[in-house]
């Protein structure tokens, strides 16, 4: 598994998605109010990632969280259907937790000079491709 495990990216969750709320409602306030800038959001969350695993590991795990979370919402529907993921869990349920498992195991660290990890699940667009992802969490080599 990689270094960045299920617990640190619930975590993470738990901090980051605030920081984008507060963000969003601001941006609703009326028109005279001097409005944040959406990469105001982006800068904290930067500084929150590596605040807490240093500069090194923080832009990769950074890099790992944000790639998972754009997945599991860009793909909500498709892995909903194959109930992947339940809508409204309280907990994470096991097949969530293998799916998750999968994702973040499928990172290597990255190699000097690169501060980021390498994709193999990755399309040409270096987002995850649903289809690998799948066909990965079909064969189940990779559930715990």
């Amino acid at each position: 598994m990689s270094e960045y495990s299920i617990e640190n990216f619930l975590t993470d969750i738990e901090k980051v998605i605030p920081v984008f709320t507060k963000y969003r409602y601001l941006e609703t306030l009326e028109k005279d109010v001097e409005k944040p800038k959406p990469e105001e959001a982006l800068k904290e969350v930067a500084f929150y990632f590596r605040a807490k695993y240093g500069n090194k590991k923080g832009t990769d795990y950074q890099l790992r969280f944000f790639s998972v979370m754009q997945f599991l919402e860009h793909h909500n529907k498709e892995l909903f259907d194959k109930s992947l993921v339940k809508e409204d869990s309280q907990s994470i349920e096991p097949t969530t937790y293998n799916l998750l498992y999968l994702l973040l195991s499928s990172f290597k660290s990255p190699q000097p000079p690169s501060p980021f990890p390498s994709f193999r699940l990755f399309n040409r667009y270096r987002e995850f491709n649903i289809k690998k992802v799948l066909k990965e969490f079909k064969s189940g080599r990779l559930q715990v």
